[in-house]
């Protein structure tokens, strides 16, 4: 087994030119936790000084050197603002695609759920109960990599107007007939990369100058920079499914001011407080004022936080 000195080495001078910074930060975020939290079972015959000792040599360690990102998700769009899902839904309403209401449907109710693309394969809905007008459990599609609060998270809705209730259920409608005609996740899989392919074109067409442009997961991006207005840093993980409260807010979009001007409170979704709970903290709430206050004096002087 490779020791402690060895393993930061092979990282700072093996894999992070190979990586882009993003990357690169998660990988040495995991290490460090690593190293404080759990290094006596990951390196049992490690001596004290030679944990701190990588320890420091890691943290010292900049994302200078890491490589230019390439990937598809450099190119992909982080926002979904009204103007843009307009013009979309015109295009797909004169489309001959087989998955131009899939497109539509995905990204309008994506907006307000929030989910994974992917876990949409396991959703499922409960309308008008005793407490929530619409309530869905989702399995979470990282659980298996210890990314995730839970296996399953719940979002739910009090009031929830009745255009918004109608979206969501023409939504999993059609996710239902659609889990028919691909029965297993692989099948689901590829179903969603024709849907995304569809989009991408049209994304391309209607914007031919644009450097990035709007993908499936677009939407969820659009769910997660609303609720980081309203809700608190762990009520935003358990909604987006996240083990940790600061992802969304290192990882995922923020709010415009004309967008945030115009979001309906009642489009709001309610986690469960064990969901809540369970989310580990990392110290966000003054992190989370100051982003507040940032986009509110910025962008949004005329909102008002619930």
């Amino acid at each position: 087994m490779m020791d402690v000195g060895h393993f930061v080495e092979w990282l700072c001078w093996k894999l992070k030119p190979t990586i882009s910074p993003q990357t690169w930060h998660l990988y040495k975020s995991a290490t460090l936790f690593g190293l404080t939290e759990d290094a006596g079972g990951i390196w049992p015959d490690m001596h004290s000084e030679q944990l701190e000792q990588a320890f420091v040599r890691l943290s010292n360690e900049t994302q200078a050197g890491t490589a230019r990102p390439t990937g598809t998700s450099h190119h992909k769009m982080k926002r979904l603002c009204d103007s843009d899902l307009v013009k979309l839904v015109d295009h797909f309403a004169n489309s001959k695609s087989p998955y131009a209401m899939d497109v539509v449907l995905h990204l309008q109710a994506g907006r307000l759920v929030g989910t994974r693309p992917i876990e949409t394969f396991s959703i499922r809905a409960k309308l008008g109960g005793e407490q929530h007008s619409l309530l869905l459990r989702v399995k979470n599609a990282k659980f298996s990599s210890l990314r995730e609060h839970g296996e399953f998270r719940h979002i739910a809705w009090n009031n929830l107007p009745n255009d918004s209730i109608t979206t969501i259920l023409e939504w999993l409608v059609l996710i239902k007939k659609r889990r028919i005609e691909f029965p297993s996740p692989e099948a689901y899989s590829n179903y969603l990369g024709k849907v995304q392919s569809v989009l991408a074109n049209a994304s391309r067409q209607i914007w031919p100058r644009r450097k990035k442009h709007i993908c499936l997961y677009s939407a969820r991006h659009h769910a997660a920079a609303i609720w980081k207005l309203y809700l608190t840093p762990c009520e935003v993980a358990a909604l987006m499914g996240h083990a940790v409260d600061n992802t969304a807010y290192i990882h995922y979009a923020g709010v415009r001011g004309s967008t945030a001007s115009r979001v309906k409170p009642l489009t709001i979704p309610i986690a469960r407080d064990s969901e809540v709970q369970a989310v580990r903290k990392c110290e966000m709430a003054d992190k989370r004022n100051a982003y507040l206050a940032e986009k509110i004096q910025r962008s949004a002087p005329n909102l008002r936080l619930n």
